[in-house]
């Protein structure tokens, strides 16, 4: 088991390929690691989106369109279907390979803690993703349902599509015909009527992480470090462990990258969990009495503020072009 740096180390950093950086739903954090992973004998075991379930589903990932595939932020609860002692098998039949496991915090610490069990922690690099909450499964399932059944099978997602900038992300879904606005559900989740009741108490919700690298957005960047502010995405890397730290260092030549410090890269769910809304009893009542066109409608419809914010972006971006 790598040991732990004395203090957490803070980067910020971009991709310098543009064009994956785009595609990304910040600054490809992940997009950094897993390409190392692919070049270092590592397999990826991340959540993906399966189109057929509406869920997220851990996969093991081992080249790069399924790692683009898997790429982008989850506001969707990643189903635990690939068992602890399945990668542990995996290991003992790759004993030359690891794995790069990334998660929820979580998520990260339950494989943690059975691979230290399992005496083979060595075998894994474990990366955790800042994180909101983990909304109901069960909502977002109907939610998208609803959509298809007045206007077809959905065929791609993206929770941060970033055609307005990082700083003004907007949420979508498609059909063959059309996009439709996911922003009703985003407004839910950041509301927290929808989060588990959990996660108003996560343990993880600090920089003090079981990981060897936390990544996320970095927030802060533009209020702390100006000139290295970039709308087309910045990640925030948090270094805990030595071997998060020697991998850091092999992937600098992807990245554009900055020093930091902790203080500078604090955001609220790095200093404490996302409280429980005070309306979150009544959206529950109301749902289970009318059912979820309705709560869509009284919790999440976009305010006046996001509608005109995205009609001004809107013109703004015609005009450039």
């Amino acid at each position: 088991m790598s040991e732990f740096l004395s203090d957490t180390l803070a980067y910020a950093g971009r991709l310098l390929d543009s064009e994956e950086l785009g595609k990304s739903s910040s600054g490809g954090a992940f997009t950094a690691l897993s390409n190392w992973a692919f070049s270092n004998d590592y397999i990826v075991v991340c959540s993906s989106y399966d189109y057929d379930q509406h869920a997220q589903v851990f996969k093991f990932v081992d080249n790069i369109e399924k790692r683009n595939d898997a790429r982008g932020s989850k506001y969707v609860q990643a189903i635990p279907n690939i068992p602890y002692h399945e990668m542990e098998q995996w290991i003992l039949d790759n004993t030359e390979k690891k794995i790069l496991f990334v998660g929820m915090g979580c998520q990260v610490a339950a494989v943690a803690k059975y691979a230290e069990i399992k005496g083979i922690r060595k075998h894994f690099l474990l990366v955790d993703i800042i994180c909101h909450g983990v909304a109901s499964p069960r909502i977002w399932k109907e939610y998208i349902q609803n959509i298809e059944t007045n206007n077809g099978k959905i065929c791609y997602i993206n929770f941060k599509d970033k055609r307005f900038g990082w700083d003004s992300p907007v949420a979508v879904a498609s059909t063959k015909q059309k996009e439709i606005d996911l922003t009703p559900y985003v407004n839910l989740f950041y509301s927290g009527d929808i989060l588990r009741p959990s996660c108003s108490q996560c343990p993880y919700a600090t920089t003090e992480r079981v990981s060897d690298i936390t990544i996320g957005d970095f927030w802060g960047i533009r209020e702390h470090v100006p000139d290295f502010y970039d709308n087309r995405g910045t990640s925030l890397f948090l270094i805990h462990t030595e071997d998060g730290e020697k991998v850091f260092g092999e992937i600098k030549n992807q990245l554009n990258w900055r020093k930091s410090n902790i203080q500078d890269s604090l955001q609220p769910n790095l200093c404490r969990p996302t409280k429980v809304n005070p309306d979150r009893n009544s959206f529950w009542k109301d749902y289970f009495k009318y059912g979820i066109g309705y709560v869509t409608k009284k919790y999440g419809q976009p305010k006046l503020t996001q509608k005109i914010v995205r009609k001004v972006k809107k013109m703004l971006k015609s005009i450039r072009v």
